[in-house]
């Protein structure tokens, strides 16, 4: 005998009776389990296992097994790869260590550590949260290359709320849409001819050329009108100007929505009216709250793990309900809630300005949103909903400086006066 059978014999003959009689169980179960898999042979015969003599009855005769239907194998081998216990991590107790669990859950943190990149139309170096991700497409039949956002969503909330309301069989009409193109579901006439899906007109291997631009409606707004009549005007055929080699074959063919800030606005509403929606499932279905609503401005300080804060102002009922400003708020408002230490300084959101009247209609369905005027969003599994929040916010932001501007070529309002 060789060490390695002495050691093996060794180890088994260590082993507790209760340890062995577990084994042997699992032998067993491990022989039915393969022996009902066998099925027949060719001859219509029961194929047999024997794991006594590590053999198996074909027609052709008696086969040894492989090691892979060997029970003893099996278990041997499988005996220690049991689940490893997931490592518990114990709460902090220190001002630091709470500091850091904040700050992994915190969702400004996550945004500002997103990788930095740049926007060749501003020329600006920005975390990418804030930048707007575009990539190239062709459109098959005319060549042409189209700019759209790469975070277009083609699943609709039309589509998720329908499929809440009934079965899947009255949805097919709501589901036609998302075989569309990303624009012709958001811009297109219903009666329109649709354009069929953009591909990429290369190679599989190579992935689609993608630029970051600054996330802002009136950036986005000005950059198709002609150079001179608008800030950073003329330079929607400039934002994949590192790519050399794709610019040379596709700069004439590059187009660019005339309606693109309109287009990444409604898809940025889709994606938050989308995440809001899988909340309101998770609530109805596993209990799992995180979109509490508050009946006044101060009951916000009882709840848990704050994120931030929903406000509907046609929502109000009484003066009490109000915001701090009144019925309405200003542009990145804060609330301080009072008497907490931690999650003080909440962001307000006027959910009906950044979703519009429509969005607005599909969760006015769910009662959280139709009779309550005030919601708190839940950290933890909430970030993805903050950041879509904050992202909107920004996008929709203005500044006295968007509407500072003169056209070149045009006088100075001074000489006009003289």
């Amino acid at each position: 005998m060789n060490r390695r059978l002495f050691s093996t014999i060794g180890a088994r003959a260590s082993l507790d009776p209760q340890t062995l009689e577990r084994a042997a169980r699992t032998r067993r179960e491990l022989a039915d389990r393969l022996s009902r898999g066998l099925g027949e042979d060719g001859d219509g015969n029961k194929i047999i296992l024997d794991t006594a003599n590590k053999t198996v009855t074909t027609a052709v005769g008696e086969l040894p097994i492989s090691p892979f239907m060997d029970p003893d194998f099996m278990e041997a081998r499988s005996r220690w790869r049991n689940p490893k216990e997931k490592a518990r991590r114990e709460p902090p107790t220190d001002l630091k260590g709470r500091a850091k669990a904040k700050l992994r859950v915190n969702a400004f943190a996550q945004a500002l550590a997103t990788p930095l990149r740049q926007c060749p139309v501003t020329k600006k170096y920005l975390p990418s949260f804030f930048l707007q991700k575009f990539k190239a497409v062709s459109r098959p039949g005319t060549n042409d290359v189209w700019v759209v956002p790469e975070d277009t969503v083609t699943q609709t909330w039309q589509e998720e709320s329908n499929s809440e309301d009934g079965p899947e069989e009255n949805n097919e009409d709501a589901k036609e849409p998302s075989q569309e193109s990303p624009d012709a579901a958001v811009a297109s006439p219903p009666n329109q001819e649709q354009p069929a899906p953009p591909e990429f007109p290369y190679k599989k291997a190579m992935s689609a050329p993608t630029a970051y631009v600054l996330a802002r409606k009136q950036l986005l707004k000005n950059m198709p009108k002609s150079k001179g009549a608008a800030p950073h005007g003329g330079t929607a055929n400039m934002i994949f100007m590192k790519r050399d080699r794709f610019m040379k074959v596709a700069k004439a063919k590059l187009v660019w929505r005339a309606d693109m800030d309109d287009f990444v606005l409604e898809n940025m509403r889709r994606q938050v009216v989308n995440t809001i929606l899988y909340y309101i499932r998770l609530a109805e279905k596993d209990s799992r709250v995180y979109l509490q609503p508050c009946p006044t401005w101060e009951t916000t300080a009882r709840v848990q793990k704050r994120g931030c804060l929903l406000w509907l102002p046609s929502n109000v009922g009484s003066q009490e309900s109000a915001g701090p400003a009144g019925p309405s708020v200003e542009q990145f408002a804060t609330y301080e809630v009072p008497g907490v230490r931690w999650e003080k300084s909440l962001p307000v959101h006027d959910l009906e300005f950044l979703l519009g009247p429509e969005n607005m209609a599909i969760l006015r369905r769910h009662s959280l949103f139709r009779d309550h005027s005030l919601v708190v969003v839940k950290k933890d599994r909430s970030v993805a909903l903050q950041l879509l929040l904050w992202k909107l916010q920004g996008y929709l932001a203005e500044y006295p400086g968007d509407h500072i501007f003169q056209p070149k070529g045009a006088k100075p309002e001074s000489s006009k006066a003289e």
